[in-house]
């Protein structure tokens, strides 16, 4: 349940970053992309410390 409400504060904040991005260049929106790669990351990390805590 917590990793679908995740999944939709990602899909949210990738729309609100590409409303943004409108008529700018592609290098912002490599760096966006980027970010949330790195949002990812952090947040599938997060996952599996909680995973390992709680056995």
């Amino acid at each position: 349940l917590h990793y679908a409400n995740q999944l939709d504060l990602l899909k949210q904040m990738k729309y609100n970053s590409e409303q943004q991005m409108d008529g700018q260049d592609s290098g912002q929106y490599f760096d966006t992309r980027s970010l949330t790669n790195s949002i990812l990351l952090s947040s599938s990390t997060r996952t599996s410390i909680c995973s390992t805590q709680s056995t």
